[in-house]
């Protein structure tokens, strides 16, 4: 007889008495398997008009999962996929209806977060904008990872903005800005809102610390650029004339080398251009930015279009 080591029984038993264990059976979690699926399918679908037939075919069975498991663990994502079923279906105030269900019901979580972000959005697209602020702030709140979290904050700031709430956006950019881990065209577009919302609010200090910030080489064309002129603007304002041609300059430069008559033979003559208008820009007696702004746009456009005839000729 084979005699086996006490180590090696008492191993063995627990897996003989795993294996005797009756299966539980969650026909909650088959069901609301089965409703993902036809979700998913709908999602895929690329006709326009079979994917809103599919999405249609599915509302009534996560109708019937709701009502059936109401307390159940998956019942928060059965109702976001609802209320994205109805959305998609051209049933809106259902959709809106459904989904402020999971934001009142739930309070918080990963669908609360799925359901304000497409609260929020639909609030935009009626530019109810103050109402969109208080859905991305639930995003900014609620997501599951960082990224989105970062966004629906930018977001939240953005419609702050628009509704015309400047402190409460000037509070919720910061918060982009000063963001640990936040990707940087998050913080940079926060730095340069929050320089345009101090010039809304006559902090002209506070508007030339963020405009100087983003003037880095490491910083985006793009922003950089309209952070070099609106600096530049108000160095005009203090008188700072010097300051002030070096960033127009800067700006004209740098669109004059994305022309195509950066190829061509005379380079000289457009930095001729760039100083004369620095020139007009820093002897103008005009007293608004808007009109600086619409100027030195005004130029580059007619720069563009006679660069573009001289690239044809060299």
């Amino acid at each position: 007889m084979i005699c086996l080591p006490a180590v090696l029984l008492v191993a063995v038993a627990p897996c003989a008495s795993a294996q005797n264990a009756p299966l539980v059976s969650d026909p909650g979690q088959d069901h609301f398997e089965f409703c993902k699926q036809l979700y998913r399918q709908a999602n895929n679908e690329r006709d326009p008009a079979a994917r809103v037939a599919s999405y249609r075919r599915v509302i009534p069975r996560l109708n019937t999962y709701i009502g059936r498991f109401p307390r159940h663990r998956n019942t928060a994502a059965a109702t976001y996929y609802l209320g994205e079923c109805y959305y998609h279906s051209g049933a809106m105030d259902d959709g809106r209806r459904v989904l402020h269900s999971v934001v009142n019901r739930y309070r918080k979580g990963r669908y609360v977060a799925l359901a304000s972000n497409r609260l929020g959005y639909d609030a935009v697209s009626q530019k109810k904008y103050a109402q969109a602020a208080i859905h991305f702030g639930r995003v900014a709140a609620n997501a599951s990872t960082a990224q989105e979290r970062h966004r629906g904050r930018y977001q939240q700031a953005s419609c702050y903005r628009y509704a015309g709430e400047t402190d409460k956006a000037i509070h919720a950019y910061s918060l982009v800005e000063n963001a640990n881990g936040a990707p940087s065209i998050y913080r940079e577009n926060a730095s340069l809102k929050l320089g345009l919302l101090y010039l809304l609010k006559k902090e002209d200090g506070k508007a030339m610390e963020k405009f100087k910030a983003l003037m880095e080489p490491s910083v985006s064309a793009k922003l950089r650029m309209e952070a070099t002129l609106n600096y530049g603007l108000l160095a005009l304002k203090k008188k700072e004339t010097e300051t002030a041609d070096r960033c127009f300059k800067a700006v004209l430069l740098s669109n004059e080398e994305k022309l195509p008559s950066a190829r061509c033979r005379s380079p000289q003559r457009h930095l001729r251009r760039a100083t004369s208008v620095c020139s007009a820009f820093t002897t103008s007696r005009e007293p608004t930015s808007r009109c600086r702004w619409t100027l030195f746009w005004k130029f580059i456009r007619n720069c563009t279009r006679s660069t573009s005839a001289s690239t044809r000729r060299c």
